[in-house]
């Protein structure tokens, strides 16, 4: 717990760097957040307007070395589980774009100048 301060404070700043790159993108989903006194996420995701753009900004970041992941909060019909176990089938619009348009990459508070340089220069990428 004594980096606890650190380590919040550290995700809060790189978060609010990263994401102001993108911030006024059109192909991008914002975050609202501003109703948040603190932020200290564990990620930063990546949710695009268009499955094109979406697997346009994946090739951007595994090009430049960043590991990325499926978001979390897709469509959970889509999961072979869920298909085994529930047969009703549902249309989850919202979720479904999430699954398809959807990725993150991580949010570490030991990253440091160099690493924080590959992931705003794929942001900057992105953004327009």
């Amino acid at each position: 717990l004594g980096y606890w301060d650190f380590v919040v404070q550290r995700r809060q700043q790189n978060h609010n760097y990263l994401r102001e790159i993108v911030k006024n993108s059109q192909k991008i989903f914002p975050l609202h957040t501003e109703h948040m006194d603190l932020l200290s996420s564990f990620a930063i995701p990546i949710v695009a307007q268009s499955v094109s753009d979406a697997e346009k900004f994946k090739s951007i970041f595994l090009d430049a070395g960043v590991e990325i992941r499926a978001m979390i909060a897709g469509n959970i019909c889509n999961q072979p589980f869920y298909k085994k176990l529930v047969y009703d089938e549902f249309e989850l619009p919202n979720a479904q774009l999430v699954h398809t348009n959807g990725f993150y990459f991580g949010n570490s508070p030991e990253y440091n100048d160099q690493e924080l340089s590959v992931l705003s220069n794929a942001m900057f990428k992105i953004r327009d």
